[in-house]
């Protein structure tokens, strides 16, 4: 059966296994986030109807919302609506798509709107939009000066100041630190300030900045996986919901032995040398294994606030490198799932520990949603 831990007080298995009945639609905001209104005064809402709107004025006939941690904005959605240009102000709005299932709402994510392509039919006038989340703020603002940061400088409050500066929002569920700066650091004038944001996130250790399903923006430092307890348990069974056909992919090459990350000196500052090894003798790619060779990986010119958290960022990647990549491909019923998501994987002959690197949400009712799982690194 699927299982599922109870997530702020709410025990999500009685409402999303057996039969299910779901809805989509998508909030119309303004810029601040605000509910954008109607011309009746009520939160402007475009309800799903997948044939031609429903005869109503403005609906969602159709979309999709994707997740890629590859990406530098790694989530995004394309809408089809009806009628909706007549009520959007394409240059400010924001929106944000939902999915209810059996009376169980949450939002998929608060994404800027762009200008809709116009599809002329013969009865309606059709909208197709794309949109990325809020992190495409700081991907398409620049620096237009030269930024250094002196050795010292606590890097959470200027992530913060960053993000303020570009997009006016001051409330963060970035996690606080009182990590500082061991070497200075600059940016030439047209650096991304995304670019500037994940380098300082990285050199204390975190993850890249990200937007979660309520558009809070996101960062905290990095956990193993495999130290972390899977929040959803996808197993076999009469209430399983997920499909029995997975996908499994598997890329041996250049599976490294040894991390060497290193942070540059300058006249006053020696600089930082951190070397991690795969010496497991029961993994197939330690040193041992391959017959006493190292096959390095170098991460050159990075920054990291101290030799402990250089040491800790060396690990990570060994970590995060020490095995060929494992994912499976899973279509299940649609629930809530975040970026690095833990989860279980019990399914056949597969018992992994998994975590979310991709996913697609279509928005139809009764579509499966698609997931692309890495294995947790034992």
């Amino acid at each position: 059966m699927t299982q599922y831990l109870p997530l702020d007080g709410v025990n999500w298995a009685a409402s999303l296994t057996g039969e299910r009945t779901e809805v989509y639609g998508v909030d119309v905001l303004n810029a601040d986030e605000t509910p954008a209104l109607d011309p009746t005064g009520a939160p402007l809402v475009l309800p799903y109807d997948a044939a031609d709107g429903g005869g109503i004025r403005a609906g969602l006939t159709g979309g999709k919302v994707t997740l890629n941690l590859d990406a530098r904005v790694q989530t995004g959605c394309t809408l089809n609506m009806i009628g909706a240009s007549a009520l959007i102000d394409w240059m400010s709005a924001r929106l944000r798509p939902w999915v209810q299932v059996n009376g169980m709402r949450w939002n998929l994510g608060i994404f800027l709107a762009s200008s809709p392509d116009d599809v002329h039919d013969v009865d309606a006038v059709r909208q197709d939009v794309t949109l990325l989340d809020k992190t495409s703020i700081l991907d398409a603002d620049e620096l237009d000066t030269p930024l250094s940061l002196p050795v010292g400088e606590q890097v959470v409050p200027w992530v913060q100041q960053i993000i303020l500066d570009s997009s006016g929002e001051s409330l963060t569920a970035i996690v606080p630190s009182d990590k500082t700066l061991s070497a200075a650091l600059t940016w030439p004038a047209g650096t991304s300030k995304l670019d500037v944001v994940n380098q300082l996130l990285d050199s204390i250790a975190y993850n890249a900045l990200w937007c979660d399903r309520e558009g809070q923006w996101r960062s905290e430092p990095w956990i193993d996986p495999a130290d972390q307890v899977p929040s959803i348990v996808f197993a076999e069974g009469a209430a399983a919901i997920h499909s029995a056909r997975i996908v499994v992919s598997q890329n041996n090459t250049g599976v490294p032995n040894k991390v060497i990350c290193i942070v540059q000196g300058d006249d006053s500052n020696p600089g930082l040398i951190a070397v991690a090894t795969n010496t497991d003798p029961t993994s197939p790619y330690s040193y041992a294994r391959r017959g006493g060779r190292w096959i390095p990986k170098t991460y050159d010119n990075l920054e990291a606030s101290d030799q402990a958290t250089l040491e800790r960022i060396a690990a990570r990647n060994l970590k995060l490198n020490s095995t060929p990549p494992w994912y499976a491909s899973v279509q299940h019923a649609v629930v809530p799932l975040d970026g690095r998501q833990v989860l279980q994987l019990t399914s056949g002959d597969i018992d992994r520990q998994v975590t979310v690197n991709e996913y697609e949400i279509t928005m139809t009712p009764g579509e499966l949603m698609t997931g692309k799982w890495k294995a947790v690194a034992a």
